[in-house]
């Protein structure tokens, strides 16, 4: 299979120079990771910077079984040739759409998903942190904006920026924690040593993008043993109704376009949550079924950096959802990833607690 999809190599390398007559020109990587068995996973995130596209700020998850969650959020020098990077977060290109390692070393500060639910997070004490990744493609990368034409995909365009891509893949590696940095009267969180063998999803964006009239969305993509695959990404509102979405099935040889008949949107449950991806094709209907495992919740304002927690506030603020899942299909059990996200003024009410009343 090629793994390129067809695609240039020098599309999958940093790039290092931006755009001096366009600031809203930027580069970004991420990565999400689940182990099913370990109970540990990562979305990772690395952007360039408005006006100062030498700089990166990278974005650190760390999900330890469902609830608790190592973050972390640094600026500083970026890219070199072969590696995209911010000060302690490095995404090596080894063999283009193939092969990457991520690595990282510093601190990160403990958390959990329902404190973040709960408001932004303060200050806090932090742990040393640190990963080394290795990671190998296993589809080719689908192009956003590959499988749908017409107006609405130019000013969906807008939103996701650029040229744009996606690719699922399996990956292996240590984690690595001491708790060195604790503070009287706050639960240790322990050392821990783990190593884990999981599946998940990078992105590679390049271009201009302006967020200013996004909607909110529902993303999920997932892998399954035998190779088959799917993706889907919807903007949309809290209504559901989509103002553009795009979605693939992949028989493990090749991609079909798909259209989405139901998906998940946003929630304010914490893992443990019911997911759903009904996709059509040409192959049928495929019926995914999920739970959500783990994640965070941000709350992000262009051109305000993304903070961790819900900030209830203002209306017109985004609080975004990014997460992990185990997904099934016809018997056959998968895993991937799931980001949604919401305007708050449209953001639903918790579910009511069943033992309440």
């Amino acid at each position: 299979m090629d793994l390129s999809g067809g695609l240039a190599p020098e599309l999958d390398l940093p790039r290092l120079e931006g755009d001096e007559d366009d600031p809203h020109f930027g580069e970004n990587e991420a990565l999400w990771l689940w182990d099913a068995e370990a109970k540990v996973g990562f979305h990772l995130y690395l952007r360039t910077l408005p006006y100062a596209y030498r700089l990166r700020r990278e974005t650190i998850n760390v999900f330890f079984g469902g609830s608790s969650v190592l973050v972390s959020r640094q600026d500083g020098p970026g890219s070199t040739p072969d590696t995209a990077r911010g000060p302690s977060l490095a995404c090596r290109v080894t063999e283009p759409f193939v092969r990457r390692t991520y690595s990282y070393d510093a601190t990160a500060r403990p958390t959990s998903t329902a404190a973040m639910r709960e408001g932004l997070l303060p200050d806090g004490t932090v742990v040393l942190l640190s990963f080394d990744i290795e990671t190998t493609m296993a589809v080719p990368p689908w192009v956003t904006g590959t499988f749908g034409t017409g107006e609405a995909l130019e000013q969906a365009r807008q939103s996701f920026g650029g040229h744009r891509y996606e690719q699922l893949l399996r990956a292996t590696g240590t984690i690595r924690v001491r708790d060195c940095y604790g503070a009287p009267g706050i639960e240790p969180f322990g050392d821990r040593d783990v190593a884990f063998s999981a599946v998940g999803l990078r992105t590679h964006r390049m271009g201009s993008r302006n967020l200013a009239s996004f909607p909110g969305h529902t993303w999920l993509t997932g892998l399954f043993p035998s190779g088959r695959a799917f993706g889907l990404m919807r903007f949309c509102g809290a209504d559901g109704v989509p103002h553009w979405e795009e979605a693939v099935v992949f028989d493990g040889e090749r991609y079909h376009p798909a259209r989405v008949s139901d998906a998940t949107l946003f929630s304010q449950e914490l893992p443990g949550e019911a997911l759903t991806a009904v996709l059509e094709s040409d192959l049928g209907q495929w019926s995914v079924t999920g739970r959500l495992e783990a994640t965070n919740f941000v709350s992000a304002m262009p051109p305000e950096p993304q903070r961790w927690g819900i900030d209830r506030s203002r209306g017109n603020q985004r609080i975004m959802k990014q997460g992990v899942a185990t997904f099934g299909l016809d018997g056959e059990a998968g895993a991937g990833m799931v980001e949604r996200s919401v305007m708050v003024s449209d953001m639903p009410a918790l579910s009511p607690d069943p033992g309440e009343g």
